[in-house]
């Protein structure tokens, strides 16, 4: 039996949280490793934001849409563009104003590093990403890399309440 949409969310997390485990339990790594790691923990971290952007939406249409409308909103989904801020903004305020703005909102609060906005550290995980994507060395340390796989976990919970405020989980 294949995961729900909410359960393959669930299982990403996992993985994400056991690879940061993981790494947060070892003493002291060789440069070459940490490097590795943390140019994993950053594209799983980035990865973990944008599919569950899209499962989240989808359950979203399966709950409150007839077929057809289930049916046009997955095939809009999944075309793999980058969580930027902005995107993220303008996709939810196709579907509600007040999704946008909640987000909005959430995205200039103060971010877990207690420095920068959410909006600036989701836009600097996305721009580390697309470096390490495109072969480029991690610039990130452990100590920042970290801070992204914990604001990528809290932001998926806070993406969560925003569209499923209400929604059947089943």
């Amino acid at each position: 039996m294949s995961p729900t949409l909410l359960q393959s969310i669930a299982n990403r997390k996992r993985s994400l949280e056991d690879l940061v485990r993981n790494l947060r339990g070892r003493s002291p790594i060789d440069p070459e490793a940490t490097e590795a790691y943390a140019a994993l923990i950053i594209i799983r971290s980035s990865g973990y934001i944008e599919f569950s952007f899209e499962k989240l939406l989808e359950h979203y249409s399966t709950k409150m849409s007839c077929p057809r409308i289930q049916r046009f909103i997955k095939s809009t989904h999944g075309r793999g563009s980058n969580p930027w801020p902005g995107t993220l903004e303008n996709r939810l305020g196709s579907y509600s104003v007040e999704w946008k703005e909640r987000l909005a909102s959430y995205l200039n609060d103060v971010s877990l590093d207690g420095i920068m906005e959410n909006r600036k550290l989701l836009g600097q995980l996305i721009d580390h990403r697309n470096k390490v994507a495109h072969g480029d060395s991690s610039p990130a340390t452990l100590i920042k890399v970290f801070i992204y796989a914990d604001f990528a976990l809290a932001f998926v919970e806070e993406l969560d309440s925003i569209i499923l405020d209400g929604v059947d989980r089943t």
